[in-house]
């Protein structure tokens, strides 16, 4: 079903527990944004849950926007430059959709603005070095999947992944990250191999976290001992 005015007409408004005017338009199968501009910027929340949505875009600049539900479609892919028409939004919600691979994630960036996101539910999340790779393209972020981001995670996701911009929406160019080359060095096949024995012998959820993230991000910063990184995570050398 096409968003037409007569289909906005019937959408529903409510106050969200956060205080929010939430417009509503839910289980109506609609497989794409469009024509938002007829309900006019005049809404902090929009819930577009339970749809037949695939991408997450499409969107007039909404300037009051706050917070994005879009539970249950079939989202699979974002737009390029979301943020310029959502400066605002701080909180979206896109739990039990079908999002399969971090790359699919990378527009993420373009909106800094993220607080609070949620990914639940997608196959995405069961991807090696998922929730440190998002965390370092959302600089603001404070909870991933109704989990508080902590310090140590940003510290990491920074050290492996590099640290999110900071620029407004309209000077960022997506996919785009800053030169890393002569701050990080490739591991070599050697030292992937120590990482693999490693995460054979680790004895805590936290060793086996840092170990993928090294192996997922291929990389060490080029100041890093990888000796010293690796007796981080967990891994008794062998001294003899």
């Amino acid at each position: 079903m096409r968003i037409t005015i007569d289909i906005l007409n019937h959408g529903s408004v409510a106050i969200t527990a956060a205080a929010e005017r939430e417009y509503r338009l839910r289980g109506l199968r609609i497989p794409v944004i469009e024509n938002l501009t007829i309900i006019s910027d005049a809404y902090e929340c929009l819930n577009m849950s339970d749809n037949s949505l695939v991408t997450l875009g499409g969107f007039p600049r909404l300037e009051m926007l706050q917070s994005l539900i879009m539970c249950n479609n079939q989202l699979k892919r974002i737009t390029p430059k979301l943020g310029l028409a959502l400066p605002n939004l701080k909180n979206l919600i896109l739990t039990h959709n079908q999002f399969s691979s971090i790359k699919d994630l990378e527009p993420l960036a373009d909106i800094p603005s993220l607080e609070r996101l949620s990914l639940v539910g997608n196959p995405v999340c069961k991807e090696q070095g998922y929730r440190y790779f998002v965390i370092s393209k959302l600089p603001k972020l404070r909870y991933l999947d109704f989990m508080k981001v902590k310090k140590l995670e940003r510290d990491d996701a920074e050290l492996h992944y590099g640290k999110a911009e900071t620029t407004e929406p309209s000077e960022f160019v997506p996919g785009e990250q800053p030169d890393q080359s002569a701050q990080y060095t490739k591991l070599t096949d050697e030292q992937k191999n120590r990482i693999k024995q490693a995460l054979k012998k680790a004895n805590s959820i936290e060793e086996v976290e840092r170990l993928e993230l090294m192996l997922t991000s291929g990389k060490i910063p080029n100041n890093a001992d990888f000796e010293s990184e690796l007796k981080a995570s967990g891994e008794k050398m062998d001294t003899s």
